[in-house]
């Protein structure tokens, strides 16, 4: 997606993970969706609308892969709830990047068209992306989300368009028009909405 469509987008559209979290909580723990998630939830499809209105470049098909990763990704964070009450960080890490390198090699000759050219700029790219933004980020949320759980782990990620569009205009100089940032701050609001009656709905739960 990320080849397609810009990093703020992208930072937006992977935001919606979060309001989408208590849709699978449903399907598959049977939680019910409290009425402000199923608001902030609601409130995010005309802010998906203003960010990638045509004024903003319209729809693309990175978009699209986005908005699938974002989906996956809440399913992702409602299982690894389950996942890390039974077993250790590290067999999780190891598993999660094992599974994930296997795939992606098989299914690299399938989807694209592999090439290794050693230079500086790639190394310095797989040290960041493999060793930062994978394994240790993902190290740092097996080990804290228990500490913290969904919620509060799904509001802290709420803040990542915010630093990827300010990352964003630091080293690409990008702009997002008024409808961008119209459409950014509706999802926003609507993830830190469903947020709030997810909390809500967890503290009902806990004094019951």
């Amino acid at each position: 997606g990320l080849t397609i469509t810009s990093p703020a987008r992208s930072a937006f559209v992977t935001g919606l993970n979060v309001s989408l979290v208590p849709a699978w909580a449903l399907l598959i723990s049977g939680h019910r969706i409290a009425r402000l998630s199923l608001l902030g939830l609601v409130l995010t499809l005309p802010g998906l609308w203003l960010l990638t209105s045509p004024g903003e470049g319209s729809w693309s098909r990175g978009d699209t892969w986005t908005l699938v990763c974002a989906v996956l990704y809440a399913l992702y964070l409602v299982l690894l709830e389950r996942s890390v009450k039974r077993h250790a960080p590290g067999t999780l890490l190891f598993s999660q990047l094992a599974v994930t390198a296997v795939v992606a090699l098989v299914a690299a000759p399938i989807l694209e068209h592999p090439r290794f050219e050693p230079a500086a700029p790639l190394f310095a790219a797989l040290a960041l992306t493999a060793f930062i933004a994978t394994t240790g980020t993902t190290w740092l949320q097996l080990r804290c989300q228990p500490k913290v759980g969904p919620t509060r782990t799904a509001l802290i990620f709420a803040s990542e368009p915010v630093f990827a569009a300010l990352f964003s205009y630091l080293w690409f100089g990008e702009r997002l028009g008024v409808p961008g940032w119209a459409g950014g701050g509706l999802i926003l609001a609507g993830v830190l909405i469903s947020e709030l009656g997810a909390a809500r709905a967890d503290h009902r739960d806990q004094n019951r």
